[in-house]
């Protein structure tokens, strides 16, 4: 890289950048990460590609973005930031701050741009919405895919796994609601009938718009509900990426986001993230196996050449 392209994702605020290149200013004696608030006129910075470059030169490690902390993955930063909001019940940045070695500032714009909410938010959602205290109906069927767990509540469908063992998918099941009182009812009137419409689906005697007229009952944030109705509304022959959930929910630069959204789907197939493909064509990740999710798509292009 150039000058003028560092300076170029510096003026951005480029988290991108972190770690491939430091910005030190002359008129404070510090050095700051890309990402960093600060807002130097251009004639006072200087570029290091090494920390200790900056050090060697006399600059100091600024206190706000700190530098010297190690790097870490945008999305595992915000896991990180969202793990301490569910474990203390608060988001206060300076608290924050000390915990994960990282300024405020840096904090709240990643964890907004990877979930698509502040952490503040993320908190009022969280104690908004308790956990769920029960009762939860479950079943475990056979299934196109493999075992397949049904979960739901007096409102709706709840969950839908796919697995090779019952008792792990229960696990998983009784991770995600806790506090939950969870009931297996085989001979459930729901459960039978929520089961039979996606079995019927899974074997492509059924279209889209019979898993759509099923009741759920899911819980979310605000962000992650508007990505998961976009999902409900792609058409049956048709897939999308990331980046054109991300512009149908009027927010164009919150791909990442879409993608933590469609990981957090606790309906697999009704609410239908398999249908998210990379930009580049490429099937990408699945929560519940890639073989699983090129059946899925397999049927979608079954659906293309009607």
């Amino acid at each position: 890289m150039n000058n003028d392209e560092m300076w170029l994702a510096f003026a951005a605020k480029d988290a991108a950048y972190d770690g491939k290149f430091y910005v030190a200013v002359r008129t404070t004696g510090v050095y700051c990460r890309p990402s960093c608030s600060a807002r130097p006129h251009r004639k006072n910075v200087e570029f290091f590609t090494e920390a200790a470059a900056a050090e060697a030169a006399s600059y100091r490690p600024c206190k706000r973005c700190q530098p010297r902390a190690e790097h870490a993955p945008a999305a595992a930063l915000a896991q990180r930031v969202a793990n301490f909001v569910d474990a203390h019940g608060h988001a206060r940045l300076d608290a924050l701050s000390c915990k994960l070695n990282y300024s405020p500032a840096y904090l709240q714009r990643t964890f907004k741009r990877v979930l698509g909410v502040s952490p503040a938010q993320y908190a009022r959602v969280r104690s908004a919405a308790p956990e769920r205290r029960g009762p939860i109906r479950s079943t475990i069927a056979d299934s196109p895919l493999g075992r397949m767990l049904i979960a739901c509540t007096v409102r709706g469908l709840c969950a839908v796994y796919f697995g090779e063992d019952d008792d792990a998918l229960m696990r998983e099941l009784q991770r995600v609601h806790p506090r939950a009182r969870i009931e297996h009812a085989d001979d459930d009137a729901d459960l039978i009938a929520f089961a039979d419409a996606l079995r019927e689906y899974l074997a492509g005697r059924t279209q889209d718009a019979v898993l759509r007229s099923l009741p759920l009952d899911i819980q979310g944030t605000a962000f992650q509900a508007q990505v998961w109705q976009a999902l409900r509304e792609i058409p049956d022959d048709q897939t999308r990426t990331y980046r054109q959930i991300a512009e149908i929910i009027g927010r164009q630069t919150a791909s990442r986001a879409v993608a933590n959204a469609c990981g957090a789907n606790e309906i697999a197939v009704v609410i239908p993230c398999h249908r998210i493909i990379r930009s580049d064509g490429t099937m990408g990740g699945y929560r519940w196996g890639k073989a699983r999710k090129n059946a899925l798509l397999q049927r979608v292009d079954s659906h293309s050449g009607e």
